[in-house]
């Protein structure tokens, strides 16, 4: 076993940072070459925002084959359908689209920009279920499991069939 931790032992330098990190002799000298001419994070000129929240995804996240049912059966559908792409279709330097779709519906939809709503809107529902009677249809078959969604993390009922958390500050960034 000596041997064994001879032929692998690593010195590692904790001197220069706050924090540490294990790393190889090698690796240490590509992570100090990084922070020496690289720039942090923090000072890009970018906004990382948290994402989408279904609150329950056999509900919002869809194949493509339903995709293409519900706009067959209401062209409107295609309007709020968006393809997907989770953590884990996400490559290092690419992607695997796996034919997935999100139904994208705000808080209070199709009246989102109407901003005198305040908590679960019958009016809203009766619009959507109008103006998007597949998309309503396929979430009615849901609609106990997306009636029981936590509650506590938004301090508000919303909708029975409206996300969880939809990006209400920067929703529009998902079109680019």
């Amino acid at each position: 076993m000596s041997n064994y931790i001879k032929q692998r032992t690593s010195v590692c330098n904790f001197i220069h940072s706050d924090s540490w990190v294990i790393l190889s002799a090698i690796e240490q000298r590509i992570k100090d070459k990084i922070e020496r001419i690289g720039t942090p994070l923090k000072d890009w000129d970018i906004q990382i925002n948290y994402g989408i929240k279904t609150g329950f995804n056999d509900a919002f996240i869809i194949t493509g084959e339903k995709r293409k049912e519900l706009i067959e059966k209401d062209p409107k559908s295609e309007e709020i359908i968006r393809p997907i792409l989770r953590g884990r279709d996400i490559k290092r330097y690419s992607y695997d689209f796996a034919d997935l779709y999100l139904l994208f519906i705000p808080w209070h939809f199709p009246l989102h920009n109407d901003f005198s709503i305040t908590g679960a809107s019958e009016k809203s529902e009766k619009e959507f279920e109008n103006q998007y009677s597949a998309v309503y249809n396929h979430l009615l078959e849901y609609k106990d499991q997306l009636s029981n969604r936590n509650k506590v993390e938004t301090g508000i009922r919303y909708e029975w069939y409206a996300l969880q958390r939809w990006g209400a500050q920067y929703w529009e960034d998902f079109y680019k």
